[in-house]
């Protein structure tokens, strides 16, 4: 429920299947995942990624995912897909089960109808590489 309220759904819908594949711990999978996932969607939510931008000492929107990229890199979680061992030959069954684990969460996510088709999130995950 909170995942869905948060409206960080589409980085968790990304990430569980690259648990599942590579035995990765959820929260370095996410610190893969989430600032793309952030780029992917701020569009559709200017105010709530503008209010964690400016938490995070940005001023818009668009800051979010490069003030969270700095975060993470200050936690020591700078991490690619492919630093948690995942390759190129992974995506379509990465994007697949992406849409077959989290539908709900892909549904919730804002932007949903771009952004979660299969070669959406194909996209997705190559850029995380």
């Amino acid at each position: 429920m909170v995942i869905n309220t948060a409206g960080i759904t589409l980085a968790h819908a990304m990430e569980h299947p690259v648990s599942g594949l590579r035995n990765v711990t959820h929260g370095k999978g996410l610190a893969a995942i989430e600032p793309t996932a952030i780029e992917a969607t701020y569009q559709y939510n200017r105010f709530k990624y503008g209010r964690i931008a400016r938490i995070l000492g940005g001023f818009t929107a668009e800051d979010c995912a490069p003030r969270v990229k700095r975060l993470l890199a200050d936690l020591d979680l700078n991490v690619t897909l492919r630093d948690l061992g995942i390759e190129k030959k992974d995506i379509p069954w990465l994007a697949q089960n992406a849409q077959k684990v989290s539908p709900g969460n892909l549904v919730n996510t804002p932007g949903s109808q771009l952004v979660t088709t299969e070669e959406s999130l194909e996209k997705l995950y190559e850029s995380m590489l």
